[in-house]
């Protein structure tokens, strides 16, 4: 089995950039980017950043809102927060290198145990499986269990069962092998088990080629919500105010009113986790935005602010 993936994978792997320059600092980046994010989004940022911050010394140097700002439209922001105090920790305790050691690593700020061993496999080999929601779903439909990777209480026995099928010589590779089995082969709801390497070895596969296996379930639905803010310019500035989380901290967004009474002069939904929120833009006055601060419209550009809000504030200055 490991021999045959590893095989497929030298054929089928995607074109990827961070697969291009690997070193421990681009594993870093791509693996904190590539979670909850697909890799289709997450390319351009990447790119990006590479050129923005291009070695952890950079990294650690950038200020808050340079690095929200590079983050901006990627969505889960304390990600970009957390992968700067590691490039800080690497700089201020490890001599500018990401340690070796995996008690240490395991201590950096967003090194749960997928990026624990995503990142120590990729980086330096050593021999830890990384078990994402593709590598559970290939691992629940080889042990004959469809659905099984929809069961967080089964977590435990994939880590098991991926630490038993490693390849301890290569384990990066392989880590990164299976990985990319779950994202473009063995997907969610389609899969396309007539292309799989592990074919022979999935009766998963044998049910799903003879149409057998029932429908997953349907996605849980979405917690609605609705969200009023203000827009209100004063001699060519617009109040903003600082997120406080738990969504956005320490981006700008349009101040939020309880009861806004004004002309709704935008609208908008989003989803966010597993809401979806409407979102309506009214016309406020001074009074419902003490406290926030007020930034020039020729400024906005500069800021870091959350895709929902940035789209509304385009259109409502005619950037769009």
């Amino acid at each position: 089995m490991r021999r045959v993936l590893v095989g497929w994978f030298a054929q089928a792997a995607r074109d990827l950039p961070w697969r291009k320059q690997r070193t421990p600092y681009t594993v870093v980046v791509s693996e904190f980017m590539l979670q909850q994010t697909q890799v289709s989004q997450v390319i351009e940022y990447f790119n990006r950043w590479m050129r923005l911050f291009p070695s952890w010394r950079e990294l650690a140097r950038a200020e808050d809102a340079v690095v929200r700002k590079a983050w901006e439209g990627l969505g889960y922001y304390s990600r970009a927060t957390r992968l700067r105090d590691v490039a800080r920790s690497v700089m201020d305790n490890h001599c500018g290198e990401l340690p070796r050691d995996i008690d240490v690593l395991k201590k950096l700020p967003g090194f749960g145990d997928y990026t624990l061993g995503a990142v120590a496999s990729m980086a330096f080999g050593f021999p830890l499986a990384a078990v994402d929601g593709n590598v559970a779903r290939v691992l629940s439909r080889v042990a004959g269990e469809p659905d099984g990777w929809r069961d967080p209480s089964q977590r435990k026995s994939w880590r098991e069962l991926a630490e038993k099928l490693l390849d301890r010589r290569e384990p990066g590779l392989f880590n990164e092998a299976l990985i990319e089995l779950g994202a473009t082969v063995c997907t969610p709801s389609s899969p396309r088990c007539a292309e799989c390497p592990w074919q022979q070895w999935c009766p998963t596969a044998g049910m799903m080629l003879e149409n057998r296996v029932a429908q997953s379930p349907k996605a849980s639905k979405k917690i609605e919500l609705s969200q009023r803010v203000a827009w209100v310019v004063y001699r060519g500035k617009l109040a903003l105010k600082e997120s406080a989380g738990p969504w956005w901290k320490g981006l700008w967004v349009l101040p939020p009113v309880e009861q806004g009474t004004g002309a709704v002069l935008a609208s908008s939904a989003f989803t966010v986790t597993r809401h979806k929120v409407h979102l309506q833009v009214l016309q406020g006055t001074r009074s419902e935005v003490q406290g926030c601060v007020w930034h020039s419209l020729d400024q906005l550009e500069a800021l870091a602010m959350p895709a929902p809000h940035r789209k509304v504030v385009n259109h409502l200055i005619g950037l769009d």
